[in-house]
C-alpha cells in the first residue's frame, strides 16, 4: 500500500472535528468519505451528506439579494433635492456632523450620504477654483 500525506489544512479541520465530538461529549465513530459523512454509535448510525455541511459565502448570499438591494434603492422615500443644510459654519464641522450621522445606524442614511458626497464634491470644486 503506498503511503501519502494528508494536506495540513485537513489535518487542522480533522482536529477541530476531533474537538467538537470530544465537547459533544460524542463517543461514537466518525466515518469520512467524500461523499458523506457517517457518526456511528451503538446500534445508531446517522449520515450527512457532505452538500449539506456547505455553507453560503458571503458573496453568494450578497449575490442571491442583489435584486432586494436594488429594489431598495429604487424606492426612493426622500426628496434629495430638498436636503437640509447640514449644520456648522465651516466645511469641517459640516463634514464632522454628516460622518457622524453616516457611522450611526438609521432607517435612511441616503440623504446624509448624498450631502457628505455634495460637501466633497463643492471642497474639490473650491480646491480647483483657488488653482485657478
Amino acid at each position: 500500500m503506498e503511503s501519502f500525506e494528508i494536506l495540513i489544512n485537513i489535518k487542522k479541520t480533522l482536529g477541530l472535528l476531533k474537538n467538537q465530538l470530544k465537547k459533544a461529549n460524542l463517543s461514537g465513530t466518525c466515518i469520512i468519505s467524500k461523499n458523506e459523512i457517517v457518526y456511528q454509535e451503538e446500534s445508531r448510525t446517522h449520515k450527512i451528506s457532505i452538500e449539506d455541511t456547505r455553507q453560503e459565502s458571503d458573496a453568494e448570499k450578497l449575490h442571491f439579494r442583489m435584486p432586494e438591494f436594488l429594489d431598495d434603492l429604487c424606492v426612493v422615500t426622500h426628496d434629495l433635492r430638498n436636503l437640509e443644510v447640514p449644520p456648522g459654519q465651516t466645511w469641517v464641522e459640516k463634514a464632522t456632523y454628516l460622518c457622524q450621522k453616516v457611522s450611526t445606524p438609521e432607517n435612511n442614511q441616503l440623504p446624509h450620504y448624498y450631502n457628505l458626497g455634495a460637501l466633497l464634491k463643492e471642497n474639490t470644486k473650491d480646491k480647483e477654483s483657488k488653482r485657478l
